[in-house]
């Protein structure tokens, strides 16, 4: 083998490899930088998950629980309970939340008693960052709720 020919293997393998790494590493890490808003999708076999977290309060009507419960904001329903034992204690369809009301400290949702058995829920997060988040994914599963189907 002559010098020119092992130069020529070794700039090859060089070339696959550093290309490999920029496809497969780098270039996924820059989509991601790039698309920050975008929304991981999860799903638990029944539904798509928007949010999942914890929450430290929850007032329904005149019903008080304190203790971190887990929120799971659906693509179409809301979940507030304990999901290890799988105990819920609001467990409501978008349709059913009339409105929301963003507080700094509490988030506040109307509901239609009928369909929810509670005219209002009243939930308290562990930050107002956290109570803004879950406010912008319920506002959004509301909106698609309401907008009519056409066939």
């Amino acid at each position: 083998m002559s010098i020119i020919s092992l130069l020529f293997i070794v700039f090859f393998l060089f070339t696959l490899i550093s290309g490999g790494y920029y496809f497969f590493v780098e270039r996924p890490k820059m989509v991601n930088k790039i698309n920050p808003n975008l929304i991981q999708l999860q799903t638990d076999g029944f539904d798509f998950i928007l949010y999942k977290g914890k929450i430290k309060e929850l007032v329904s009507d005149y019903r008080r629980y304190l203790a971190d419960m887990d929120i799971v904001i659906y693509s179409n329903s809301l979940f507030v309970g304990f999901l290890d034992p799988k105990y819920a204690y609001v467990k409501l369809p978008a349709k059913a939340i009339q409105s929301i009301k963003y507080e700094p400290n509490k988030l506040t949702l109307h509901c239609f008693q009928e369909i929810a058995g509670a005219s209002r829920i009243v939930i308290k997060g562990n930050s107002t960052k956290q109570l803004f988040y879950i406010a912008k994914k319920l506002d959004f599963i509301i909106k698609r709720s309401k907008k009519v189907k056409v066939i």
